[in-house]
């Protein structure tokens, strides 16, 4: 006696599944098939939604960021113009450190991700 393990793993069950499917009602295995094809195109169209959605969103906090960073280096260096000058060091200084290191952490989180 000889012991067979047979596994499948699949969108469309294995095609002894389908041959009884269809012997029950003519058809069903076409349907069963068409129905499988037509989920994996359209898992595939939302996965490319998504990466798309999260592209732009990624694009668009960095455009916010590199906004909102470049308006407070402004403001410190109208400070610092005002003879407010630790003030809008301070102020400049910190936001400029920190507009750099978005840049920076951004191309590392990239570069890492790519390497996963």
């Amino acid at each position: 006696m000889i012991a067979a393990l047979e596994m499948y793993s699949g969108p469309i069950p294995h095609p002894d599944i389908l041959e009884r499917y269809d012997a029950i009602d003519p058809g069903a295995a076409k349907q069963i098939i068409d129905n499988g094809v037509t989920e994996s195109t359209h898992r595939r169209a939302m996965e490319d939604k998504a990466i798309e959605y999260s592209r732009r969103d990624r694009k668009r906090r960095d455009w916010m960021g590199y906004s909102i960073g470049l308006i407070i280096i402004g403001v410190g260096a109208f400070l610092i113009y005002l003879d407010h000058v630790l003030t809008g060091t301070l102020l400049s200084g910190v936001s400029a450190i920190g507009l750099v290191g978005l840049f920076v952490a951004n191309g590392e989180n990239t570069d890492s991700q790519s390497k996963e």
